[in-house]
């Protein structure tokens, strides 16, 4: 069973996701993909898969997420981004968000797991 961590943070208003587009390292950031609405009429987000593994989301509105990624790939996204941020938030400021996830667990693992809980109530 391997546990991974997502990290979540919201910075600014906004992001600039076309300069991120054509700004961020393409080999840091990998296969960058803009992601429009259902009308295709405006860019949401802006995705790229990042080194070992990692995945990283930029949303319109100020926040980027990341999965399977070290501290550090964080902290390279959020200085990264810094010229894309549009009204950027003083750090104390910062919204974040961290939790820790499993994939490919043994379902074994998972009964085990949820006889446990049923055992709690």
């Amino acid at each position: 069973m391997q546990e991974y961590r997502c990290s979540a943070k919201c910075v600014a208003e906004a992001f600039d996701l076309a300069w991120l587009r054509k700004e961020l390292d393409p080999s840091f950031y990998t296969n960058k993909q803009l992601i429009s609405d259902q009308n295709d009429q405006t860019w949401t987000a802006l995705y790229s898969p990042i080194p070992d593994d990692g995945h990283v989301f930029f949303f319109a509105d100020g926040t980027f997420v990341v999965w399977r990624a070290p501290d550090t790939h964080v902290e390279r996204c959020l200085f990264d981004s810094k010229n894309a941020q549009i009204g950027t938030y003083p750090e104390k400021q910062f919204e974040t968000e961290e939790m820790n996830y499993v994939e490919n667990a043994d379902p074994f693992v998972y009964a085990l797991h949820f006889i446990f809980i049923l055992l709690k109530m």
